[in-house]
């Protein structure tokens, strides 16, 4: 059996905040995770490719 692969990502992760426009709450704010890394590991993690 191959050995499996292990992939590590790294660098930086970033947090989108963005007001919510729809007037509930007008100081509501939603957090969106992001950033190059994060979304290869994503990609990755989609693919069943174990990443770290």
């Amino acid at each position: 059996m191959p050995p499996k692969s292990l992939i590590a990502v790294g660098v930086e992760n970033l947090i989108v905040s963005v007001q919510d426009q729809s007037g509930r709450a007008p100081d509501s704010y939603f957090h969106n995770l992001g950033g190059s890394p994060y979304n290869v590991a994503i990609a990755l993690a989609r693919q069943r490719i174990t990443t770290h």
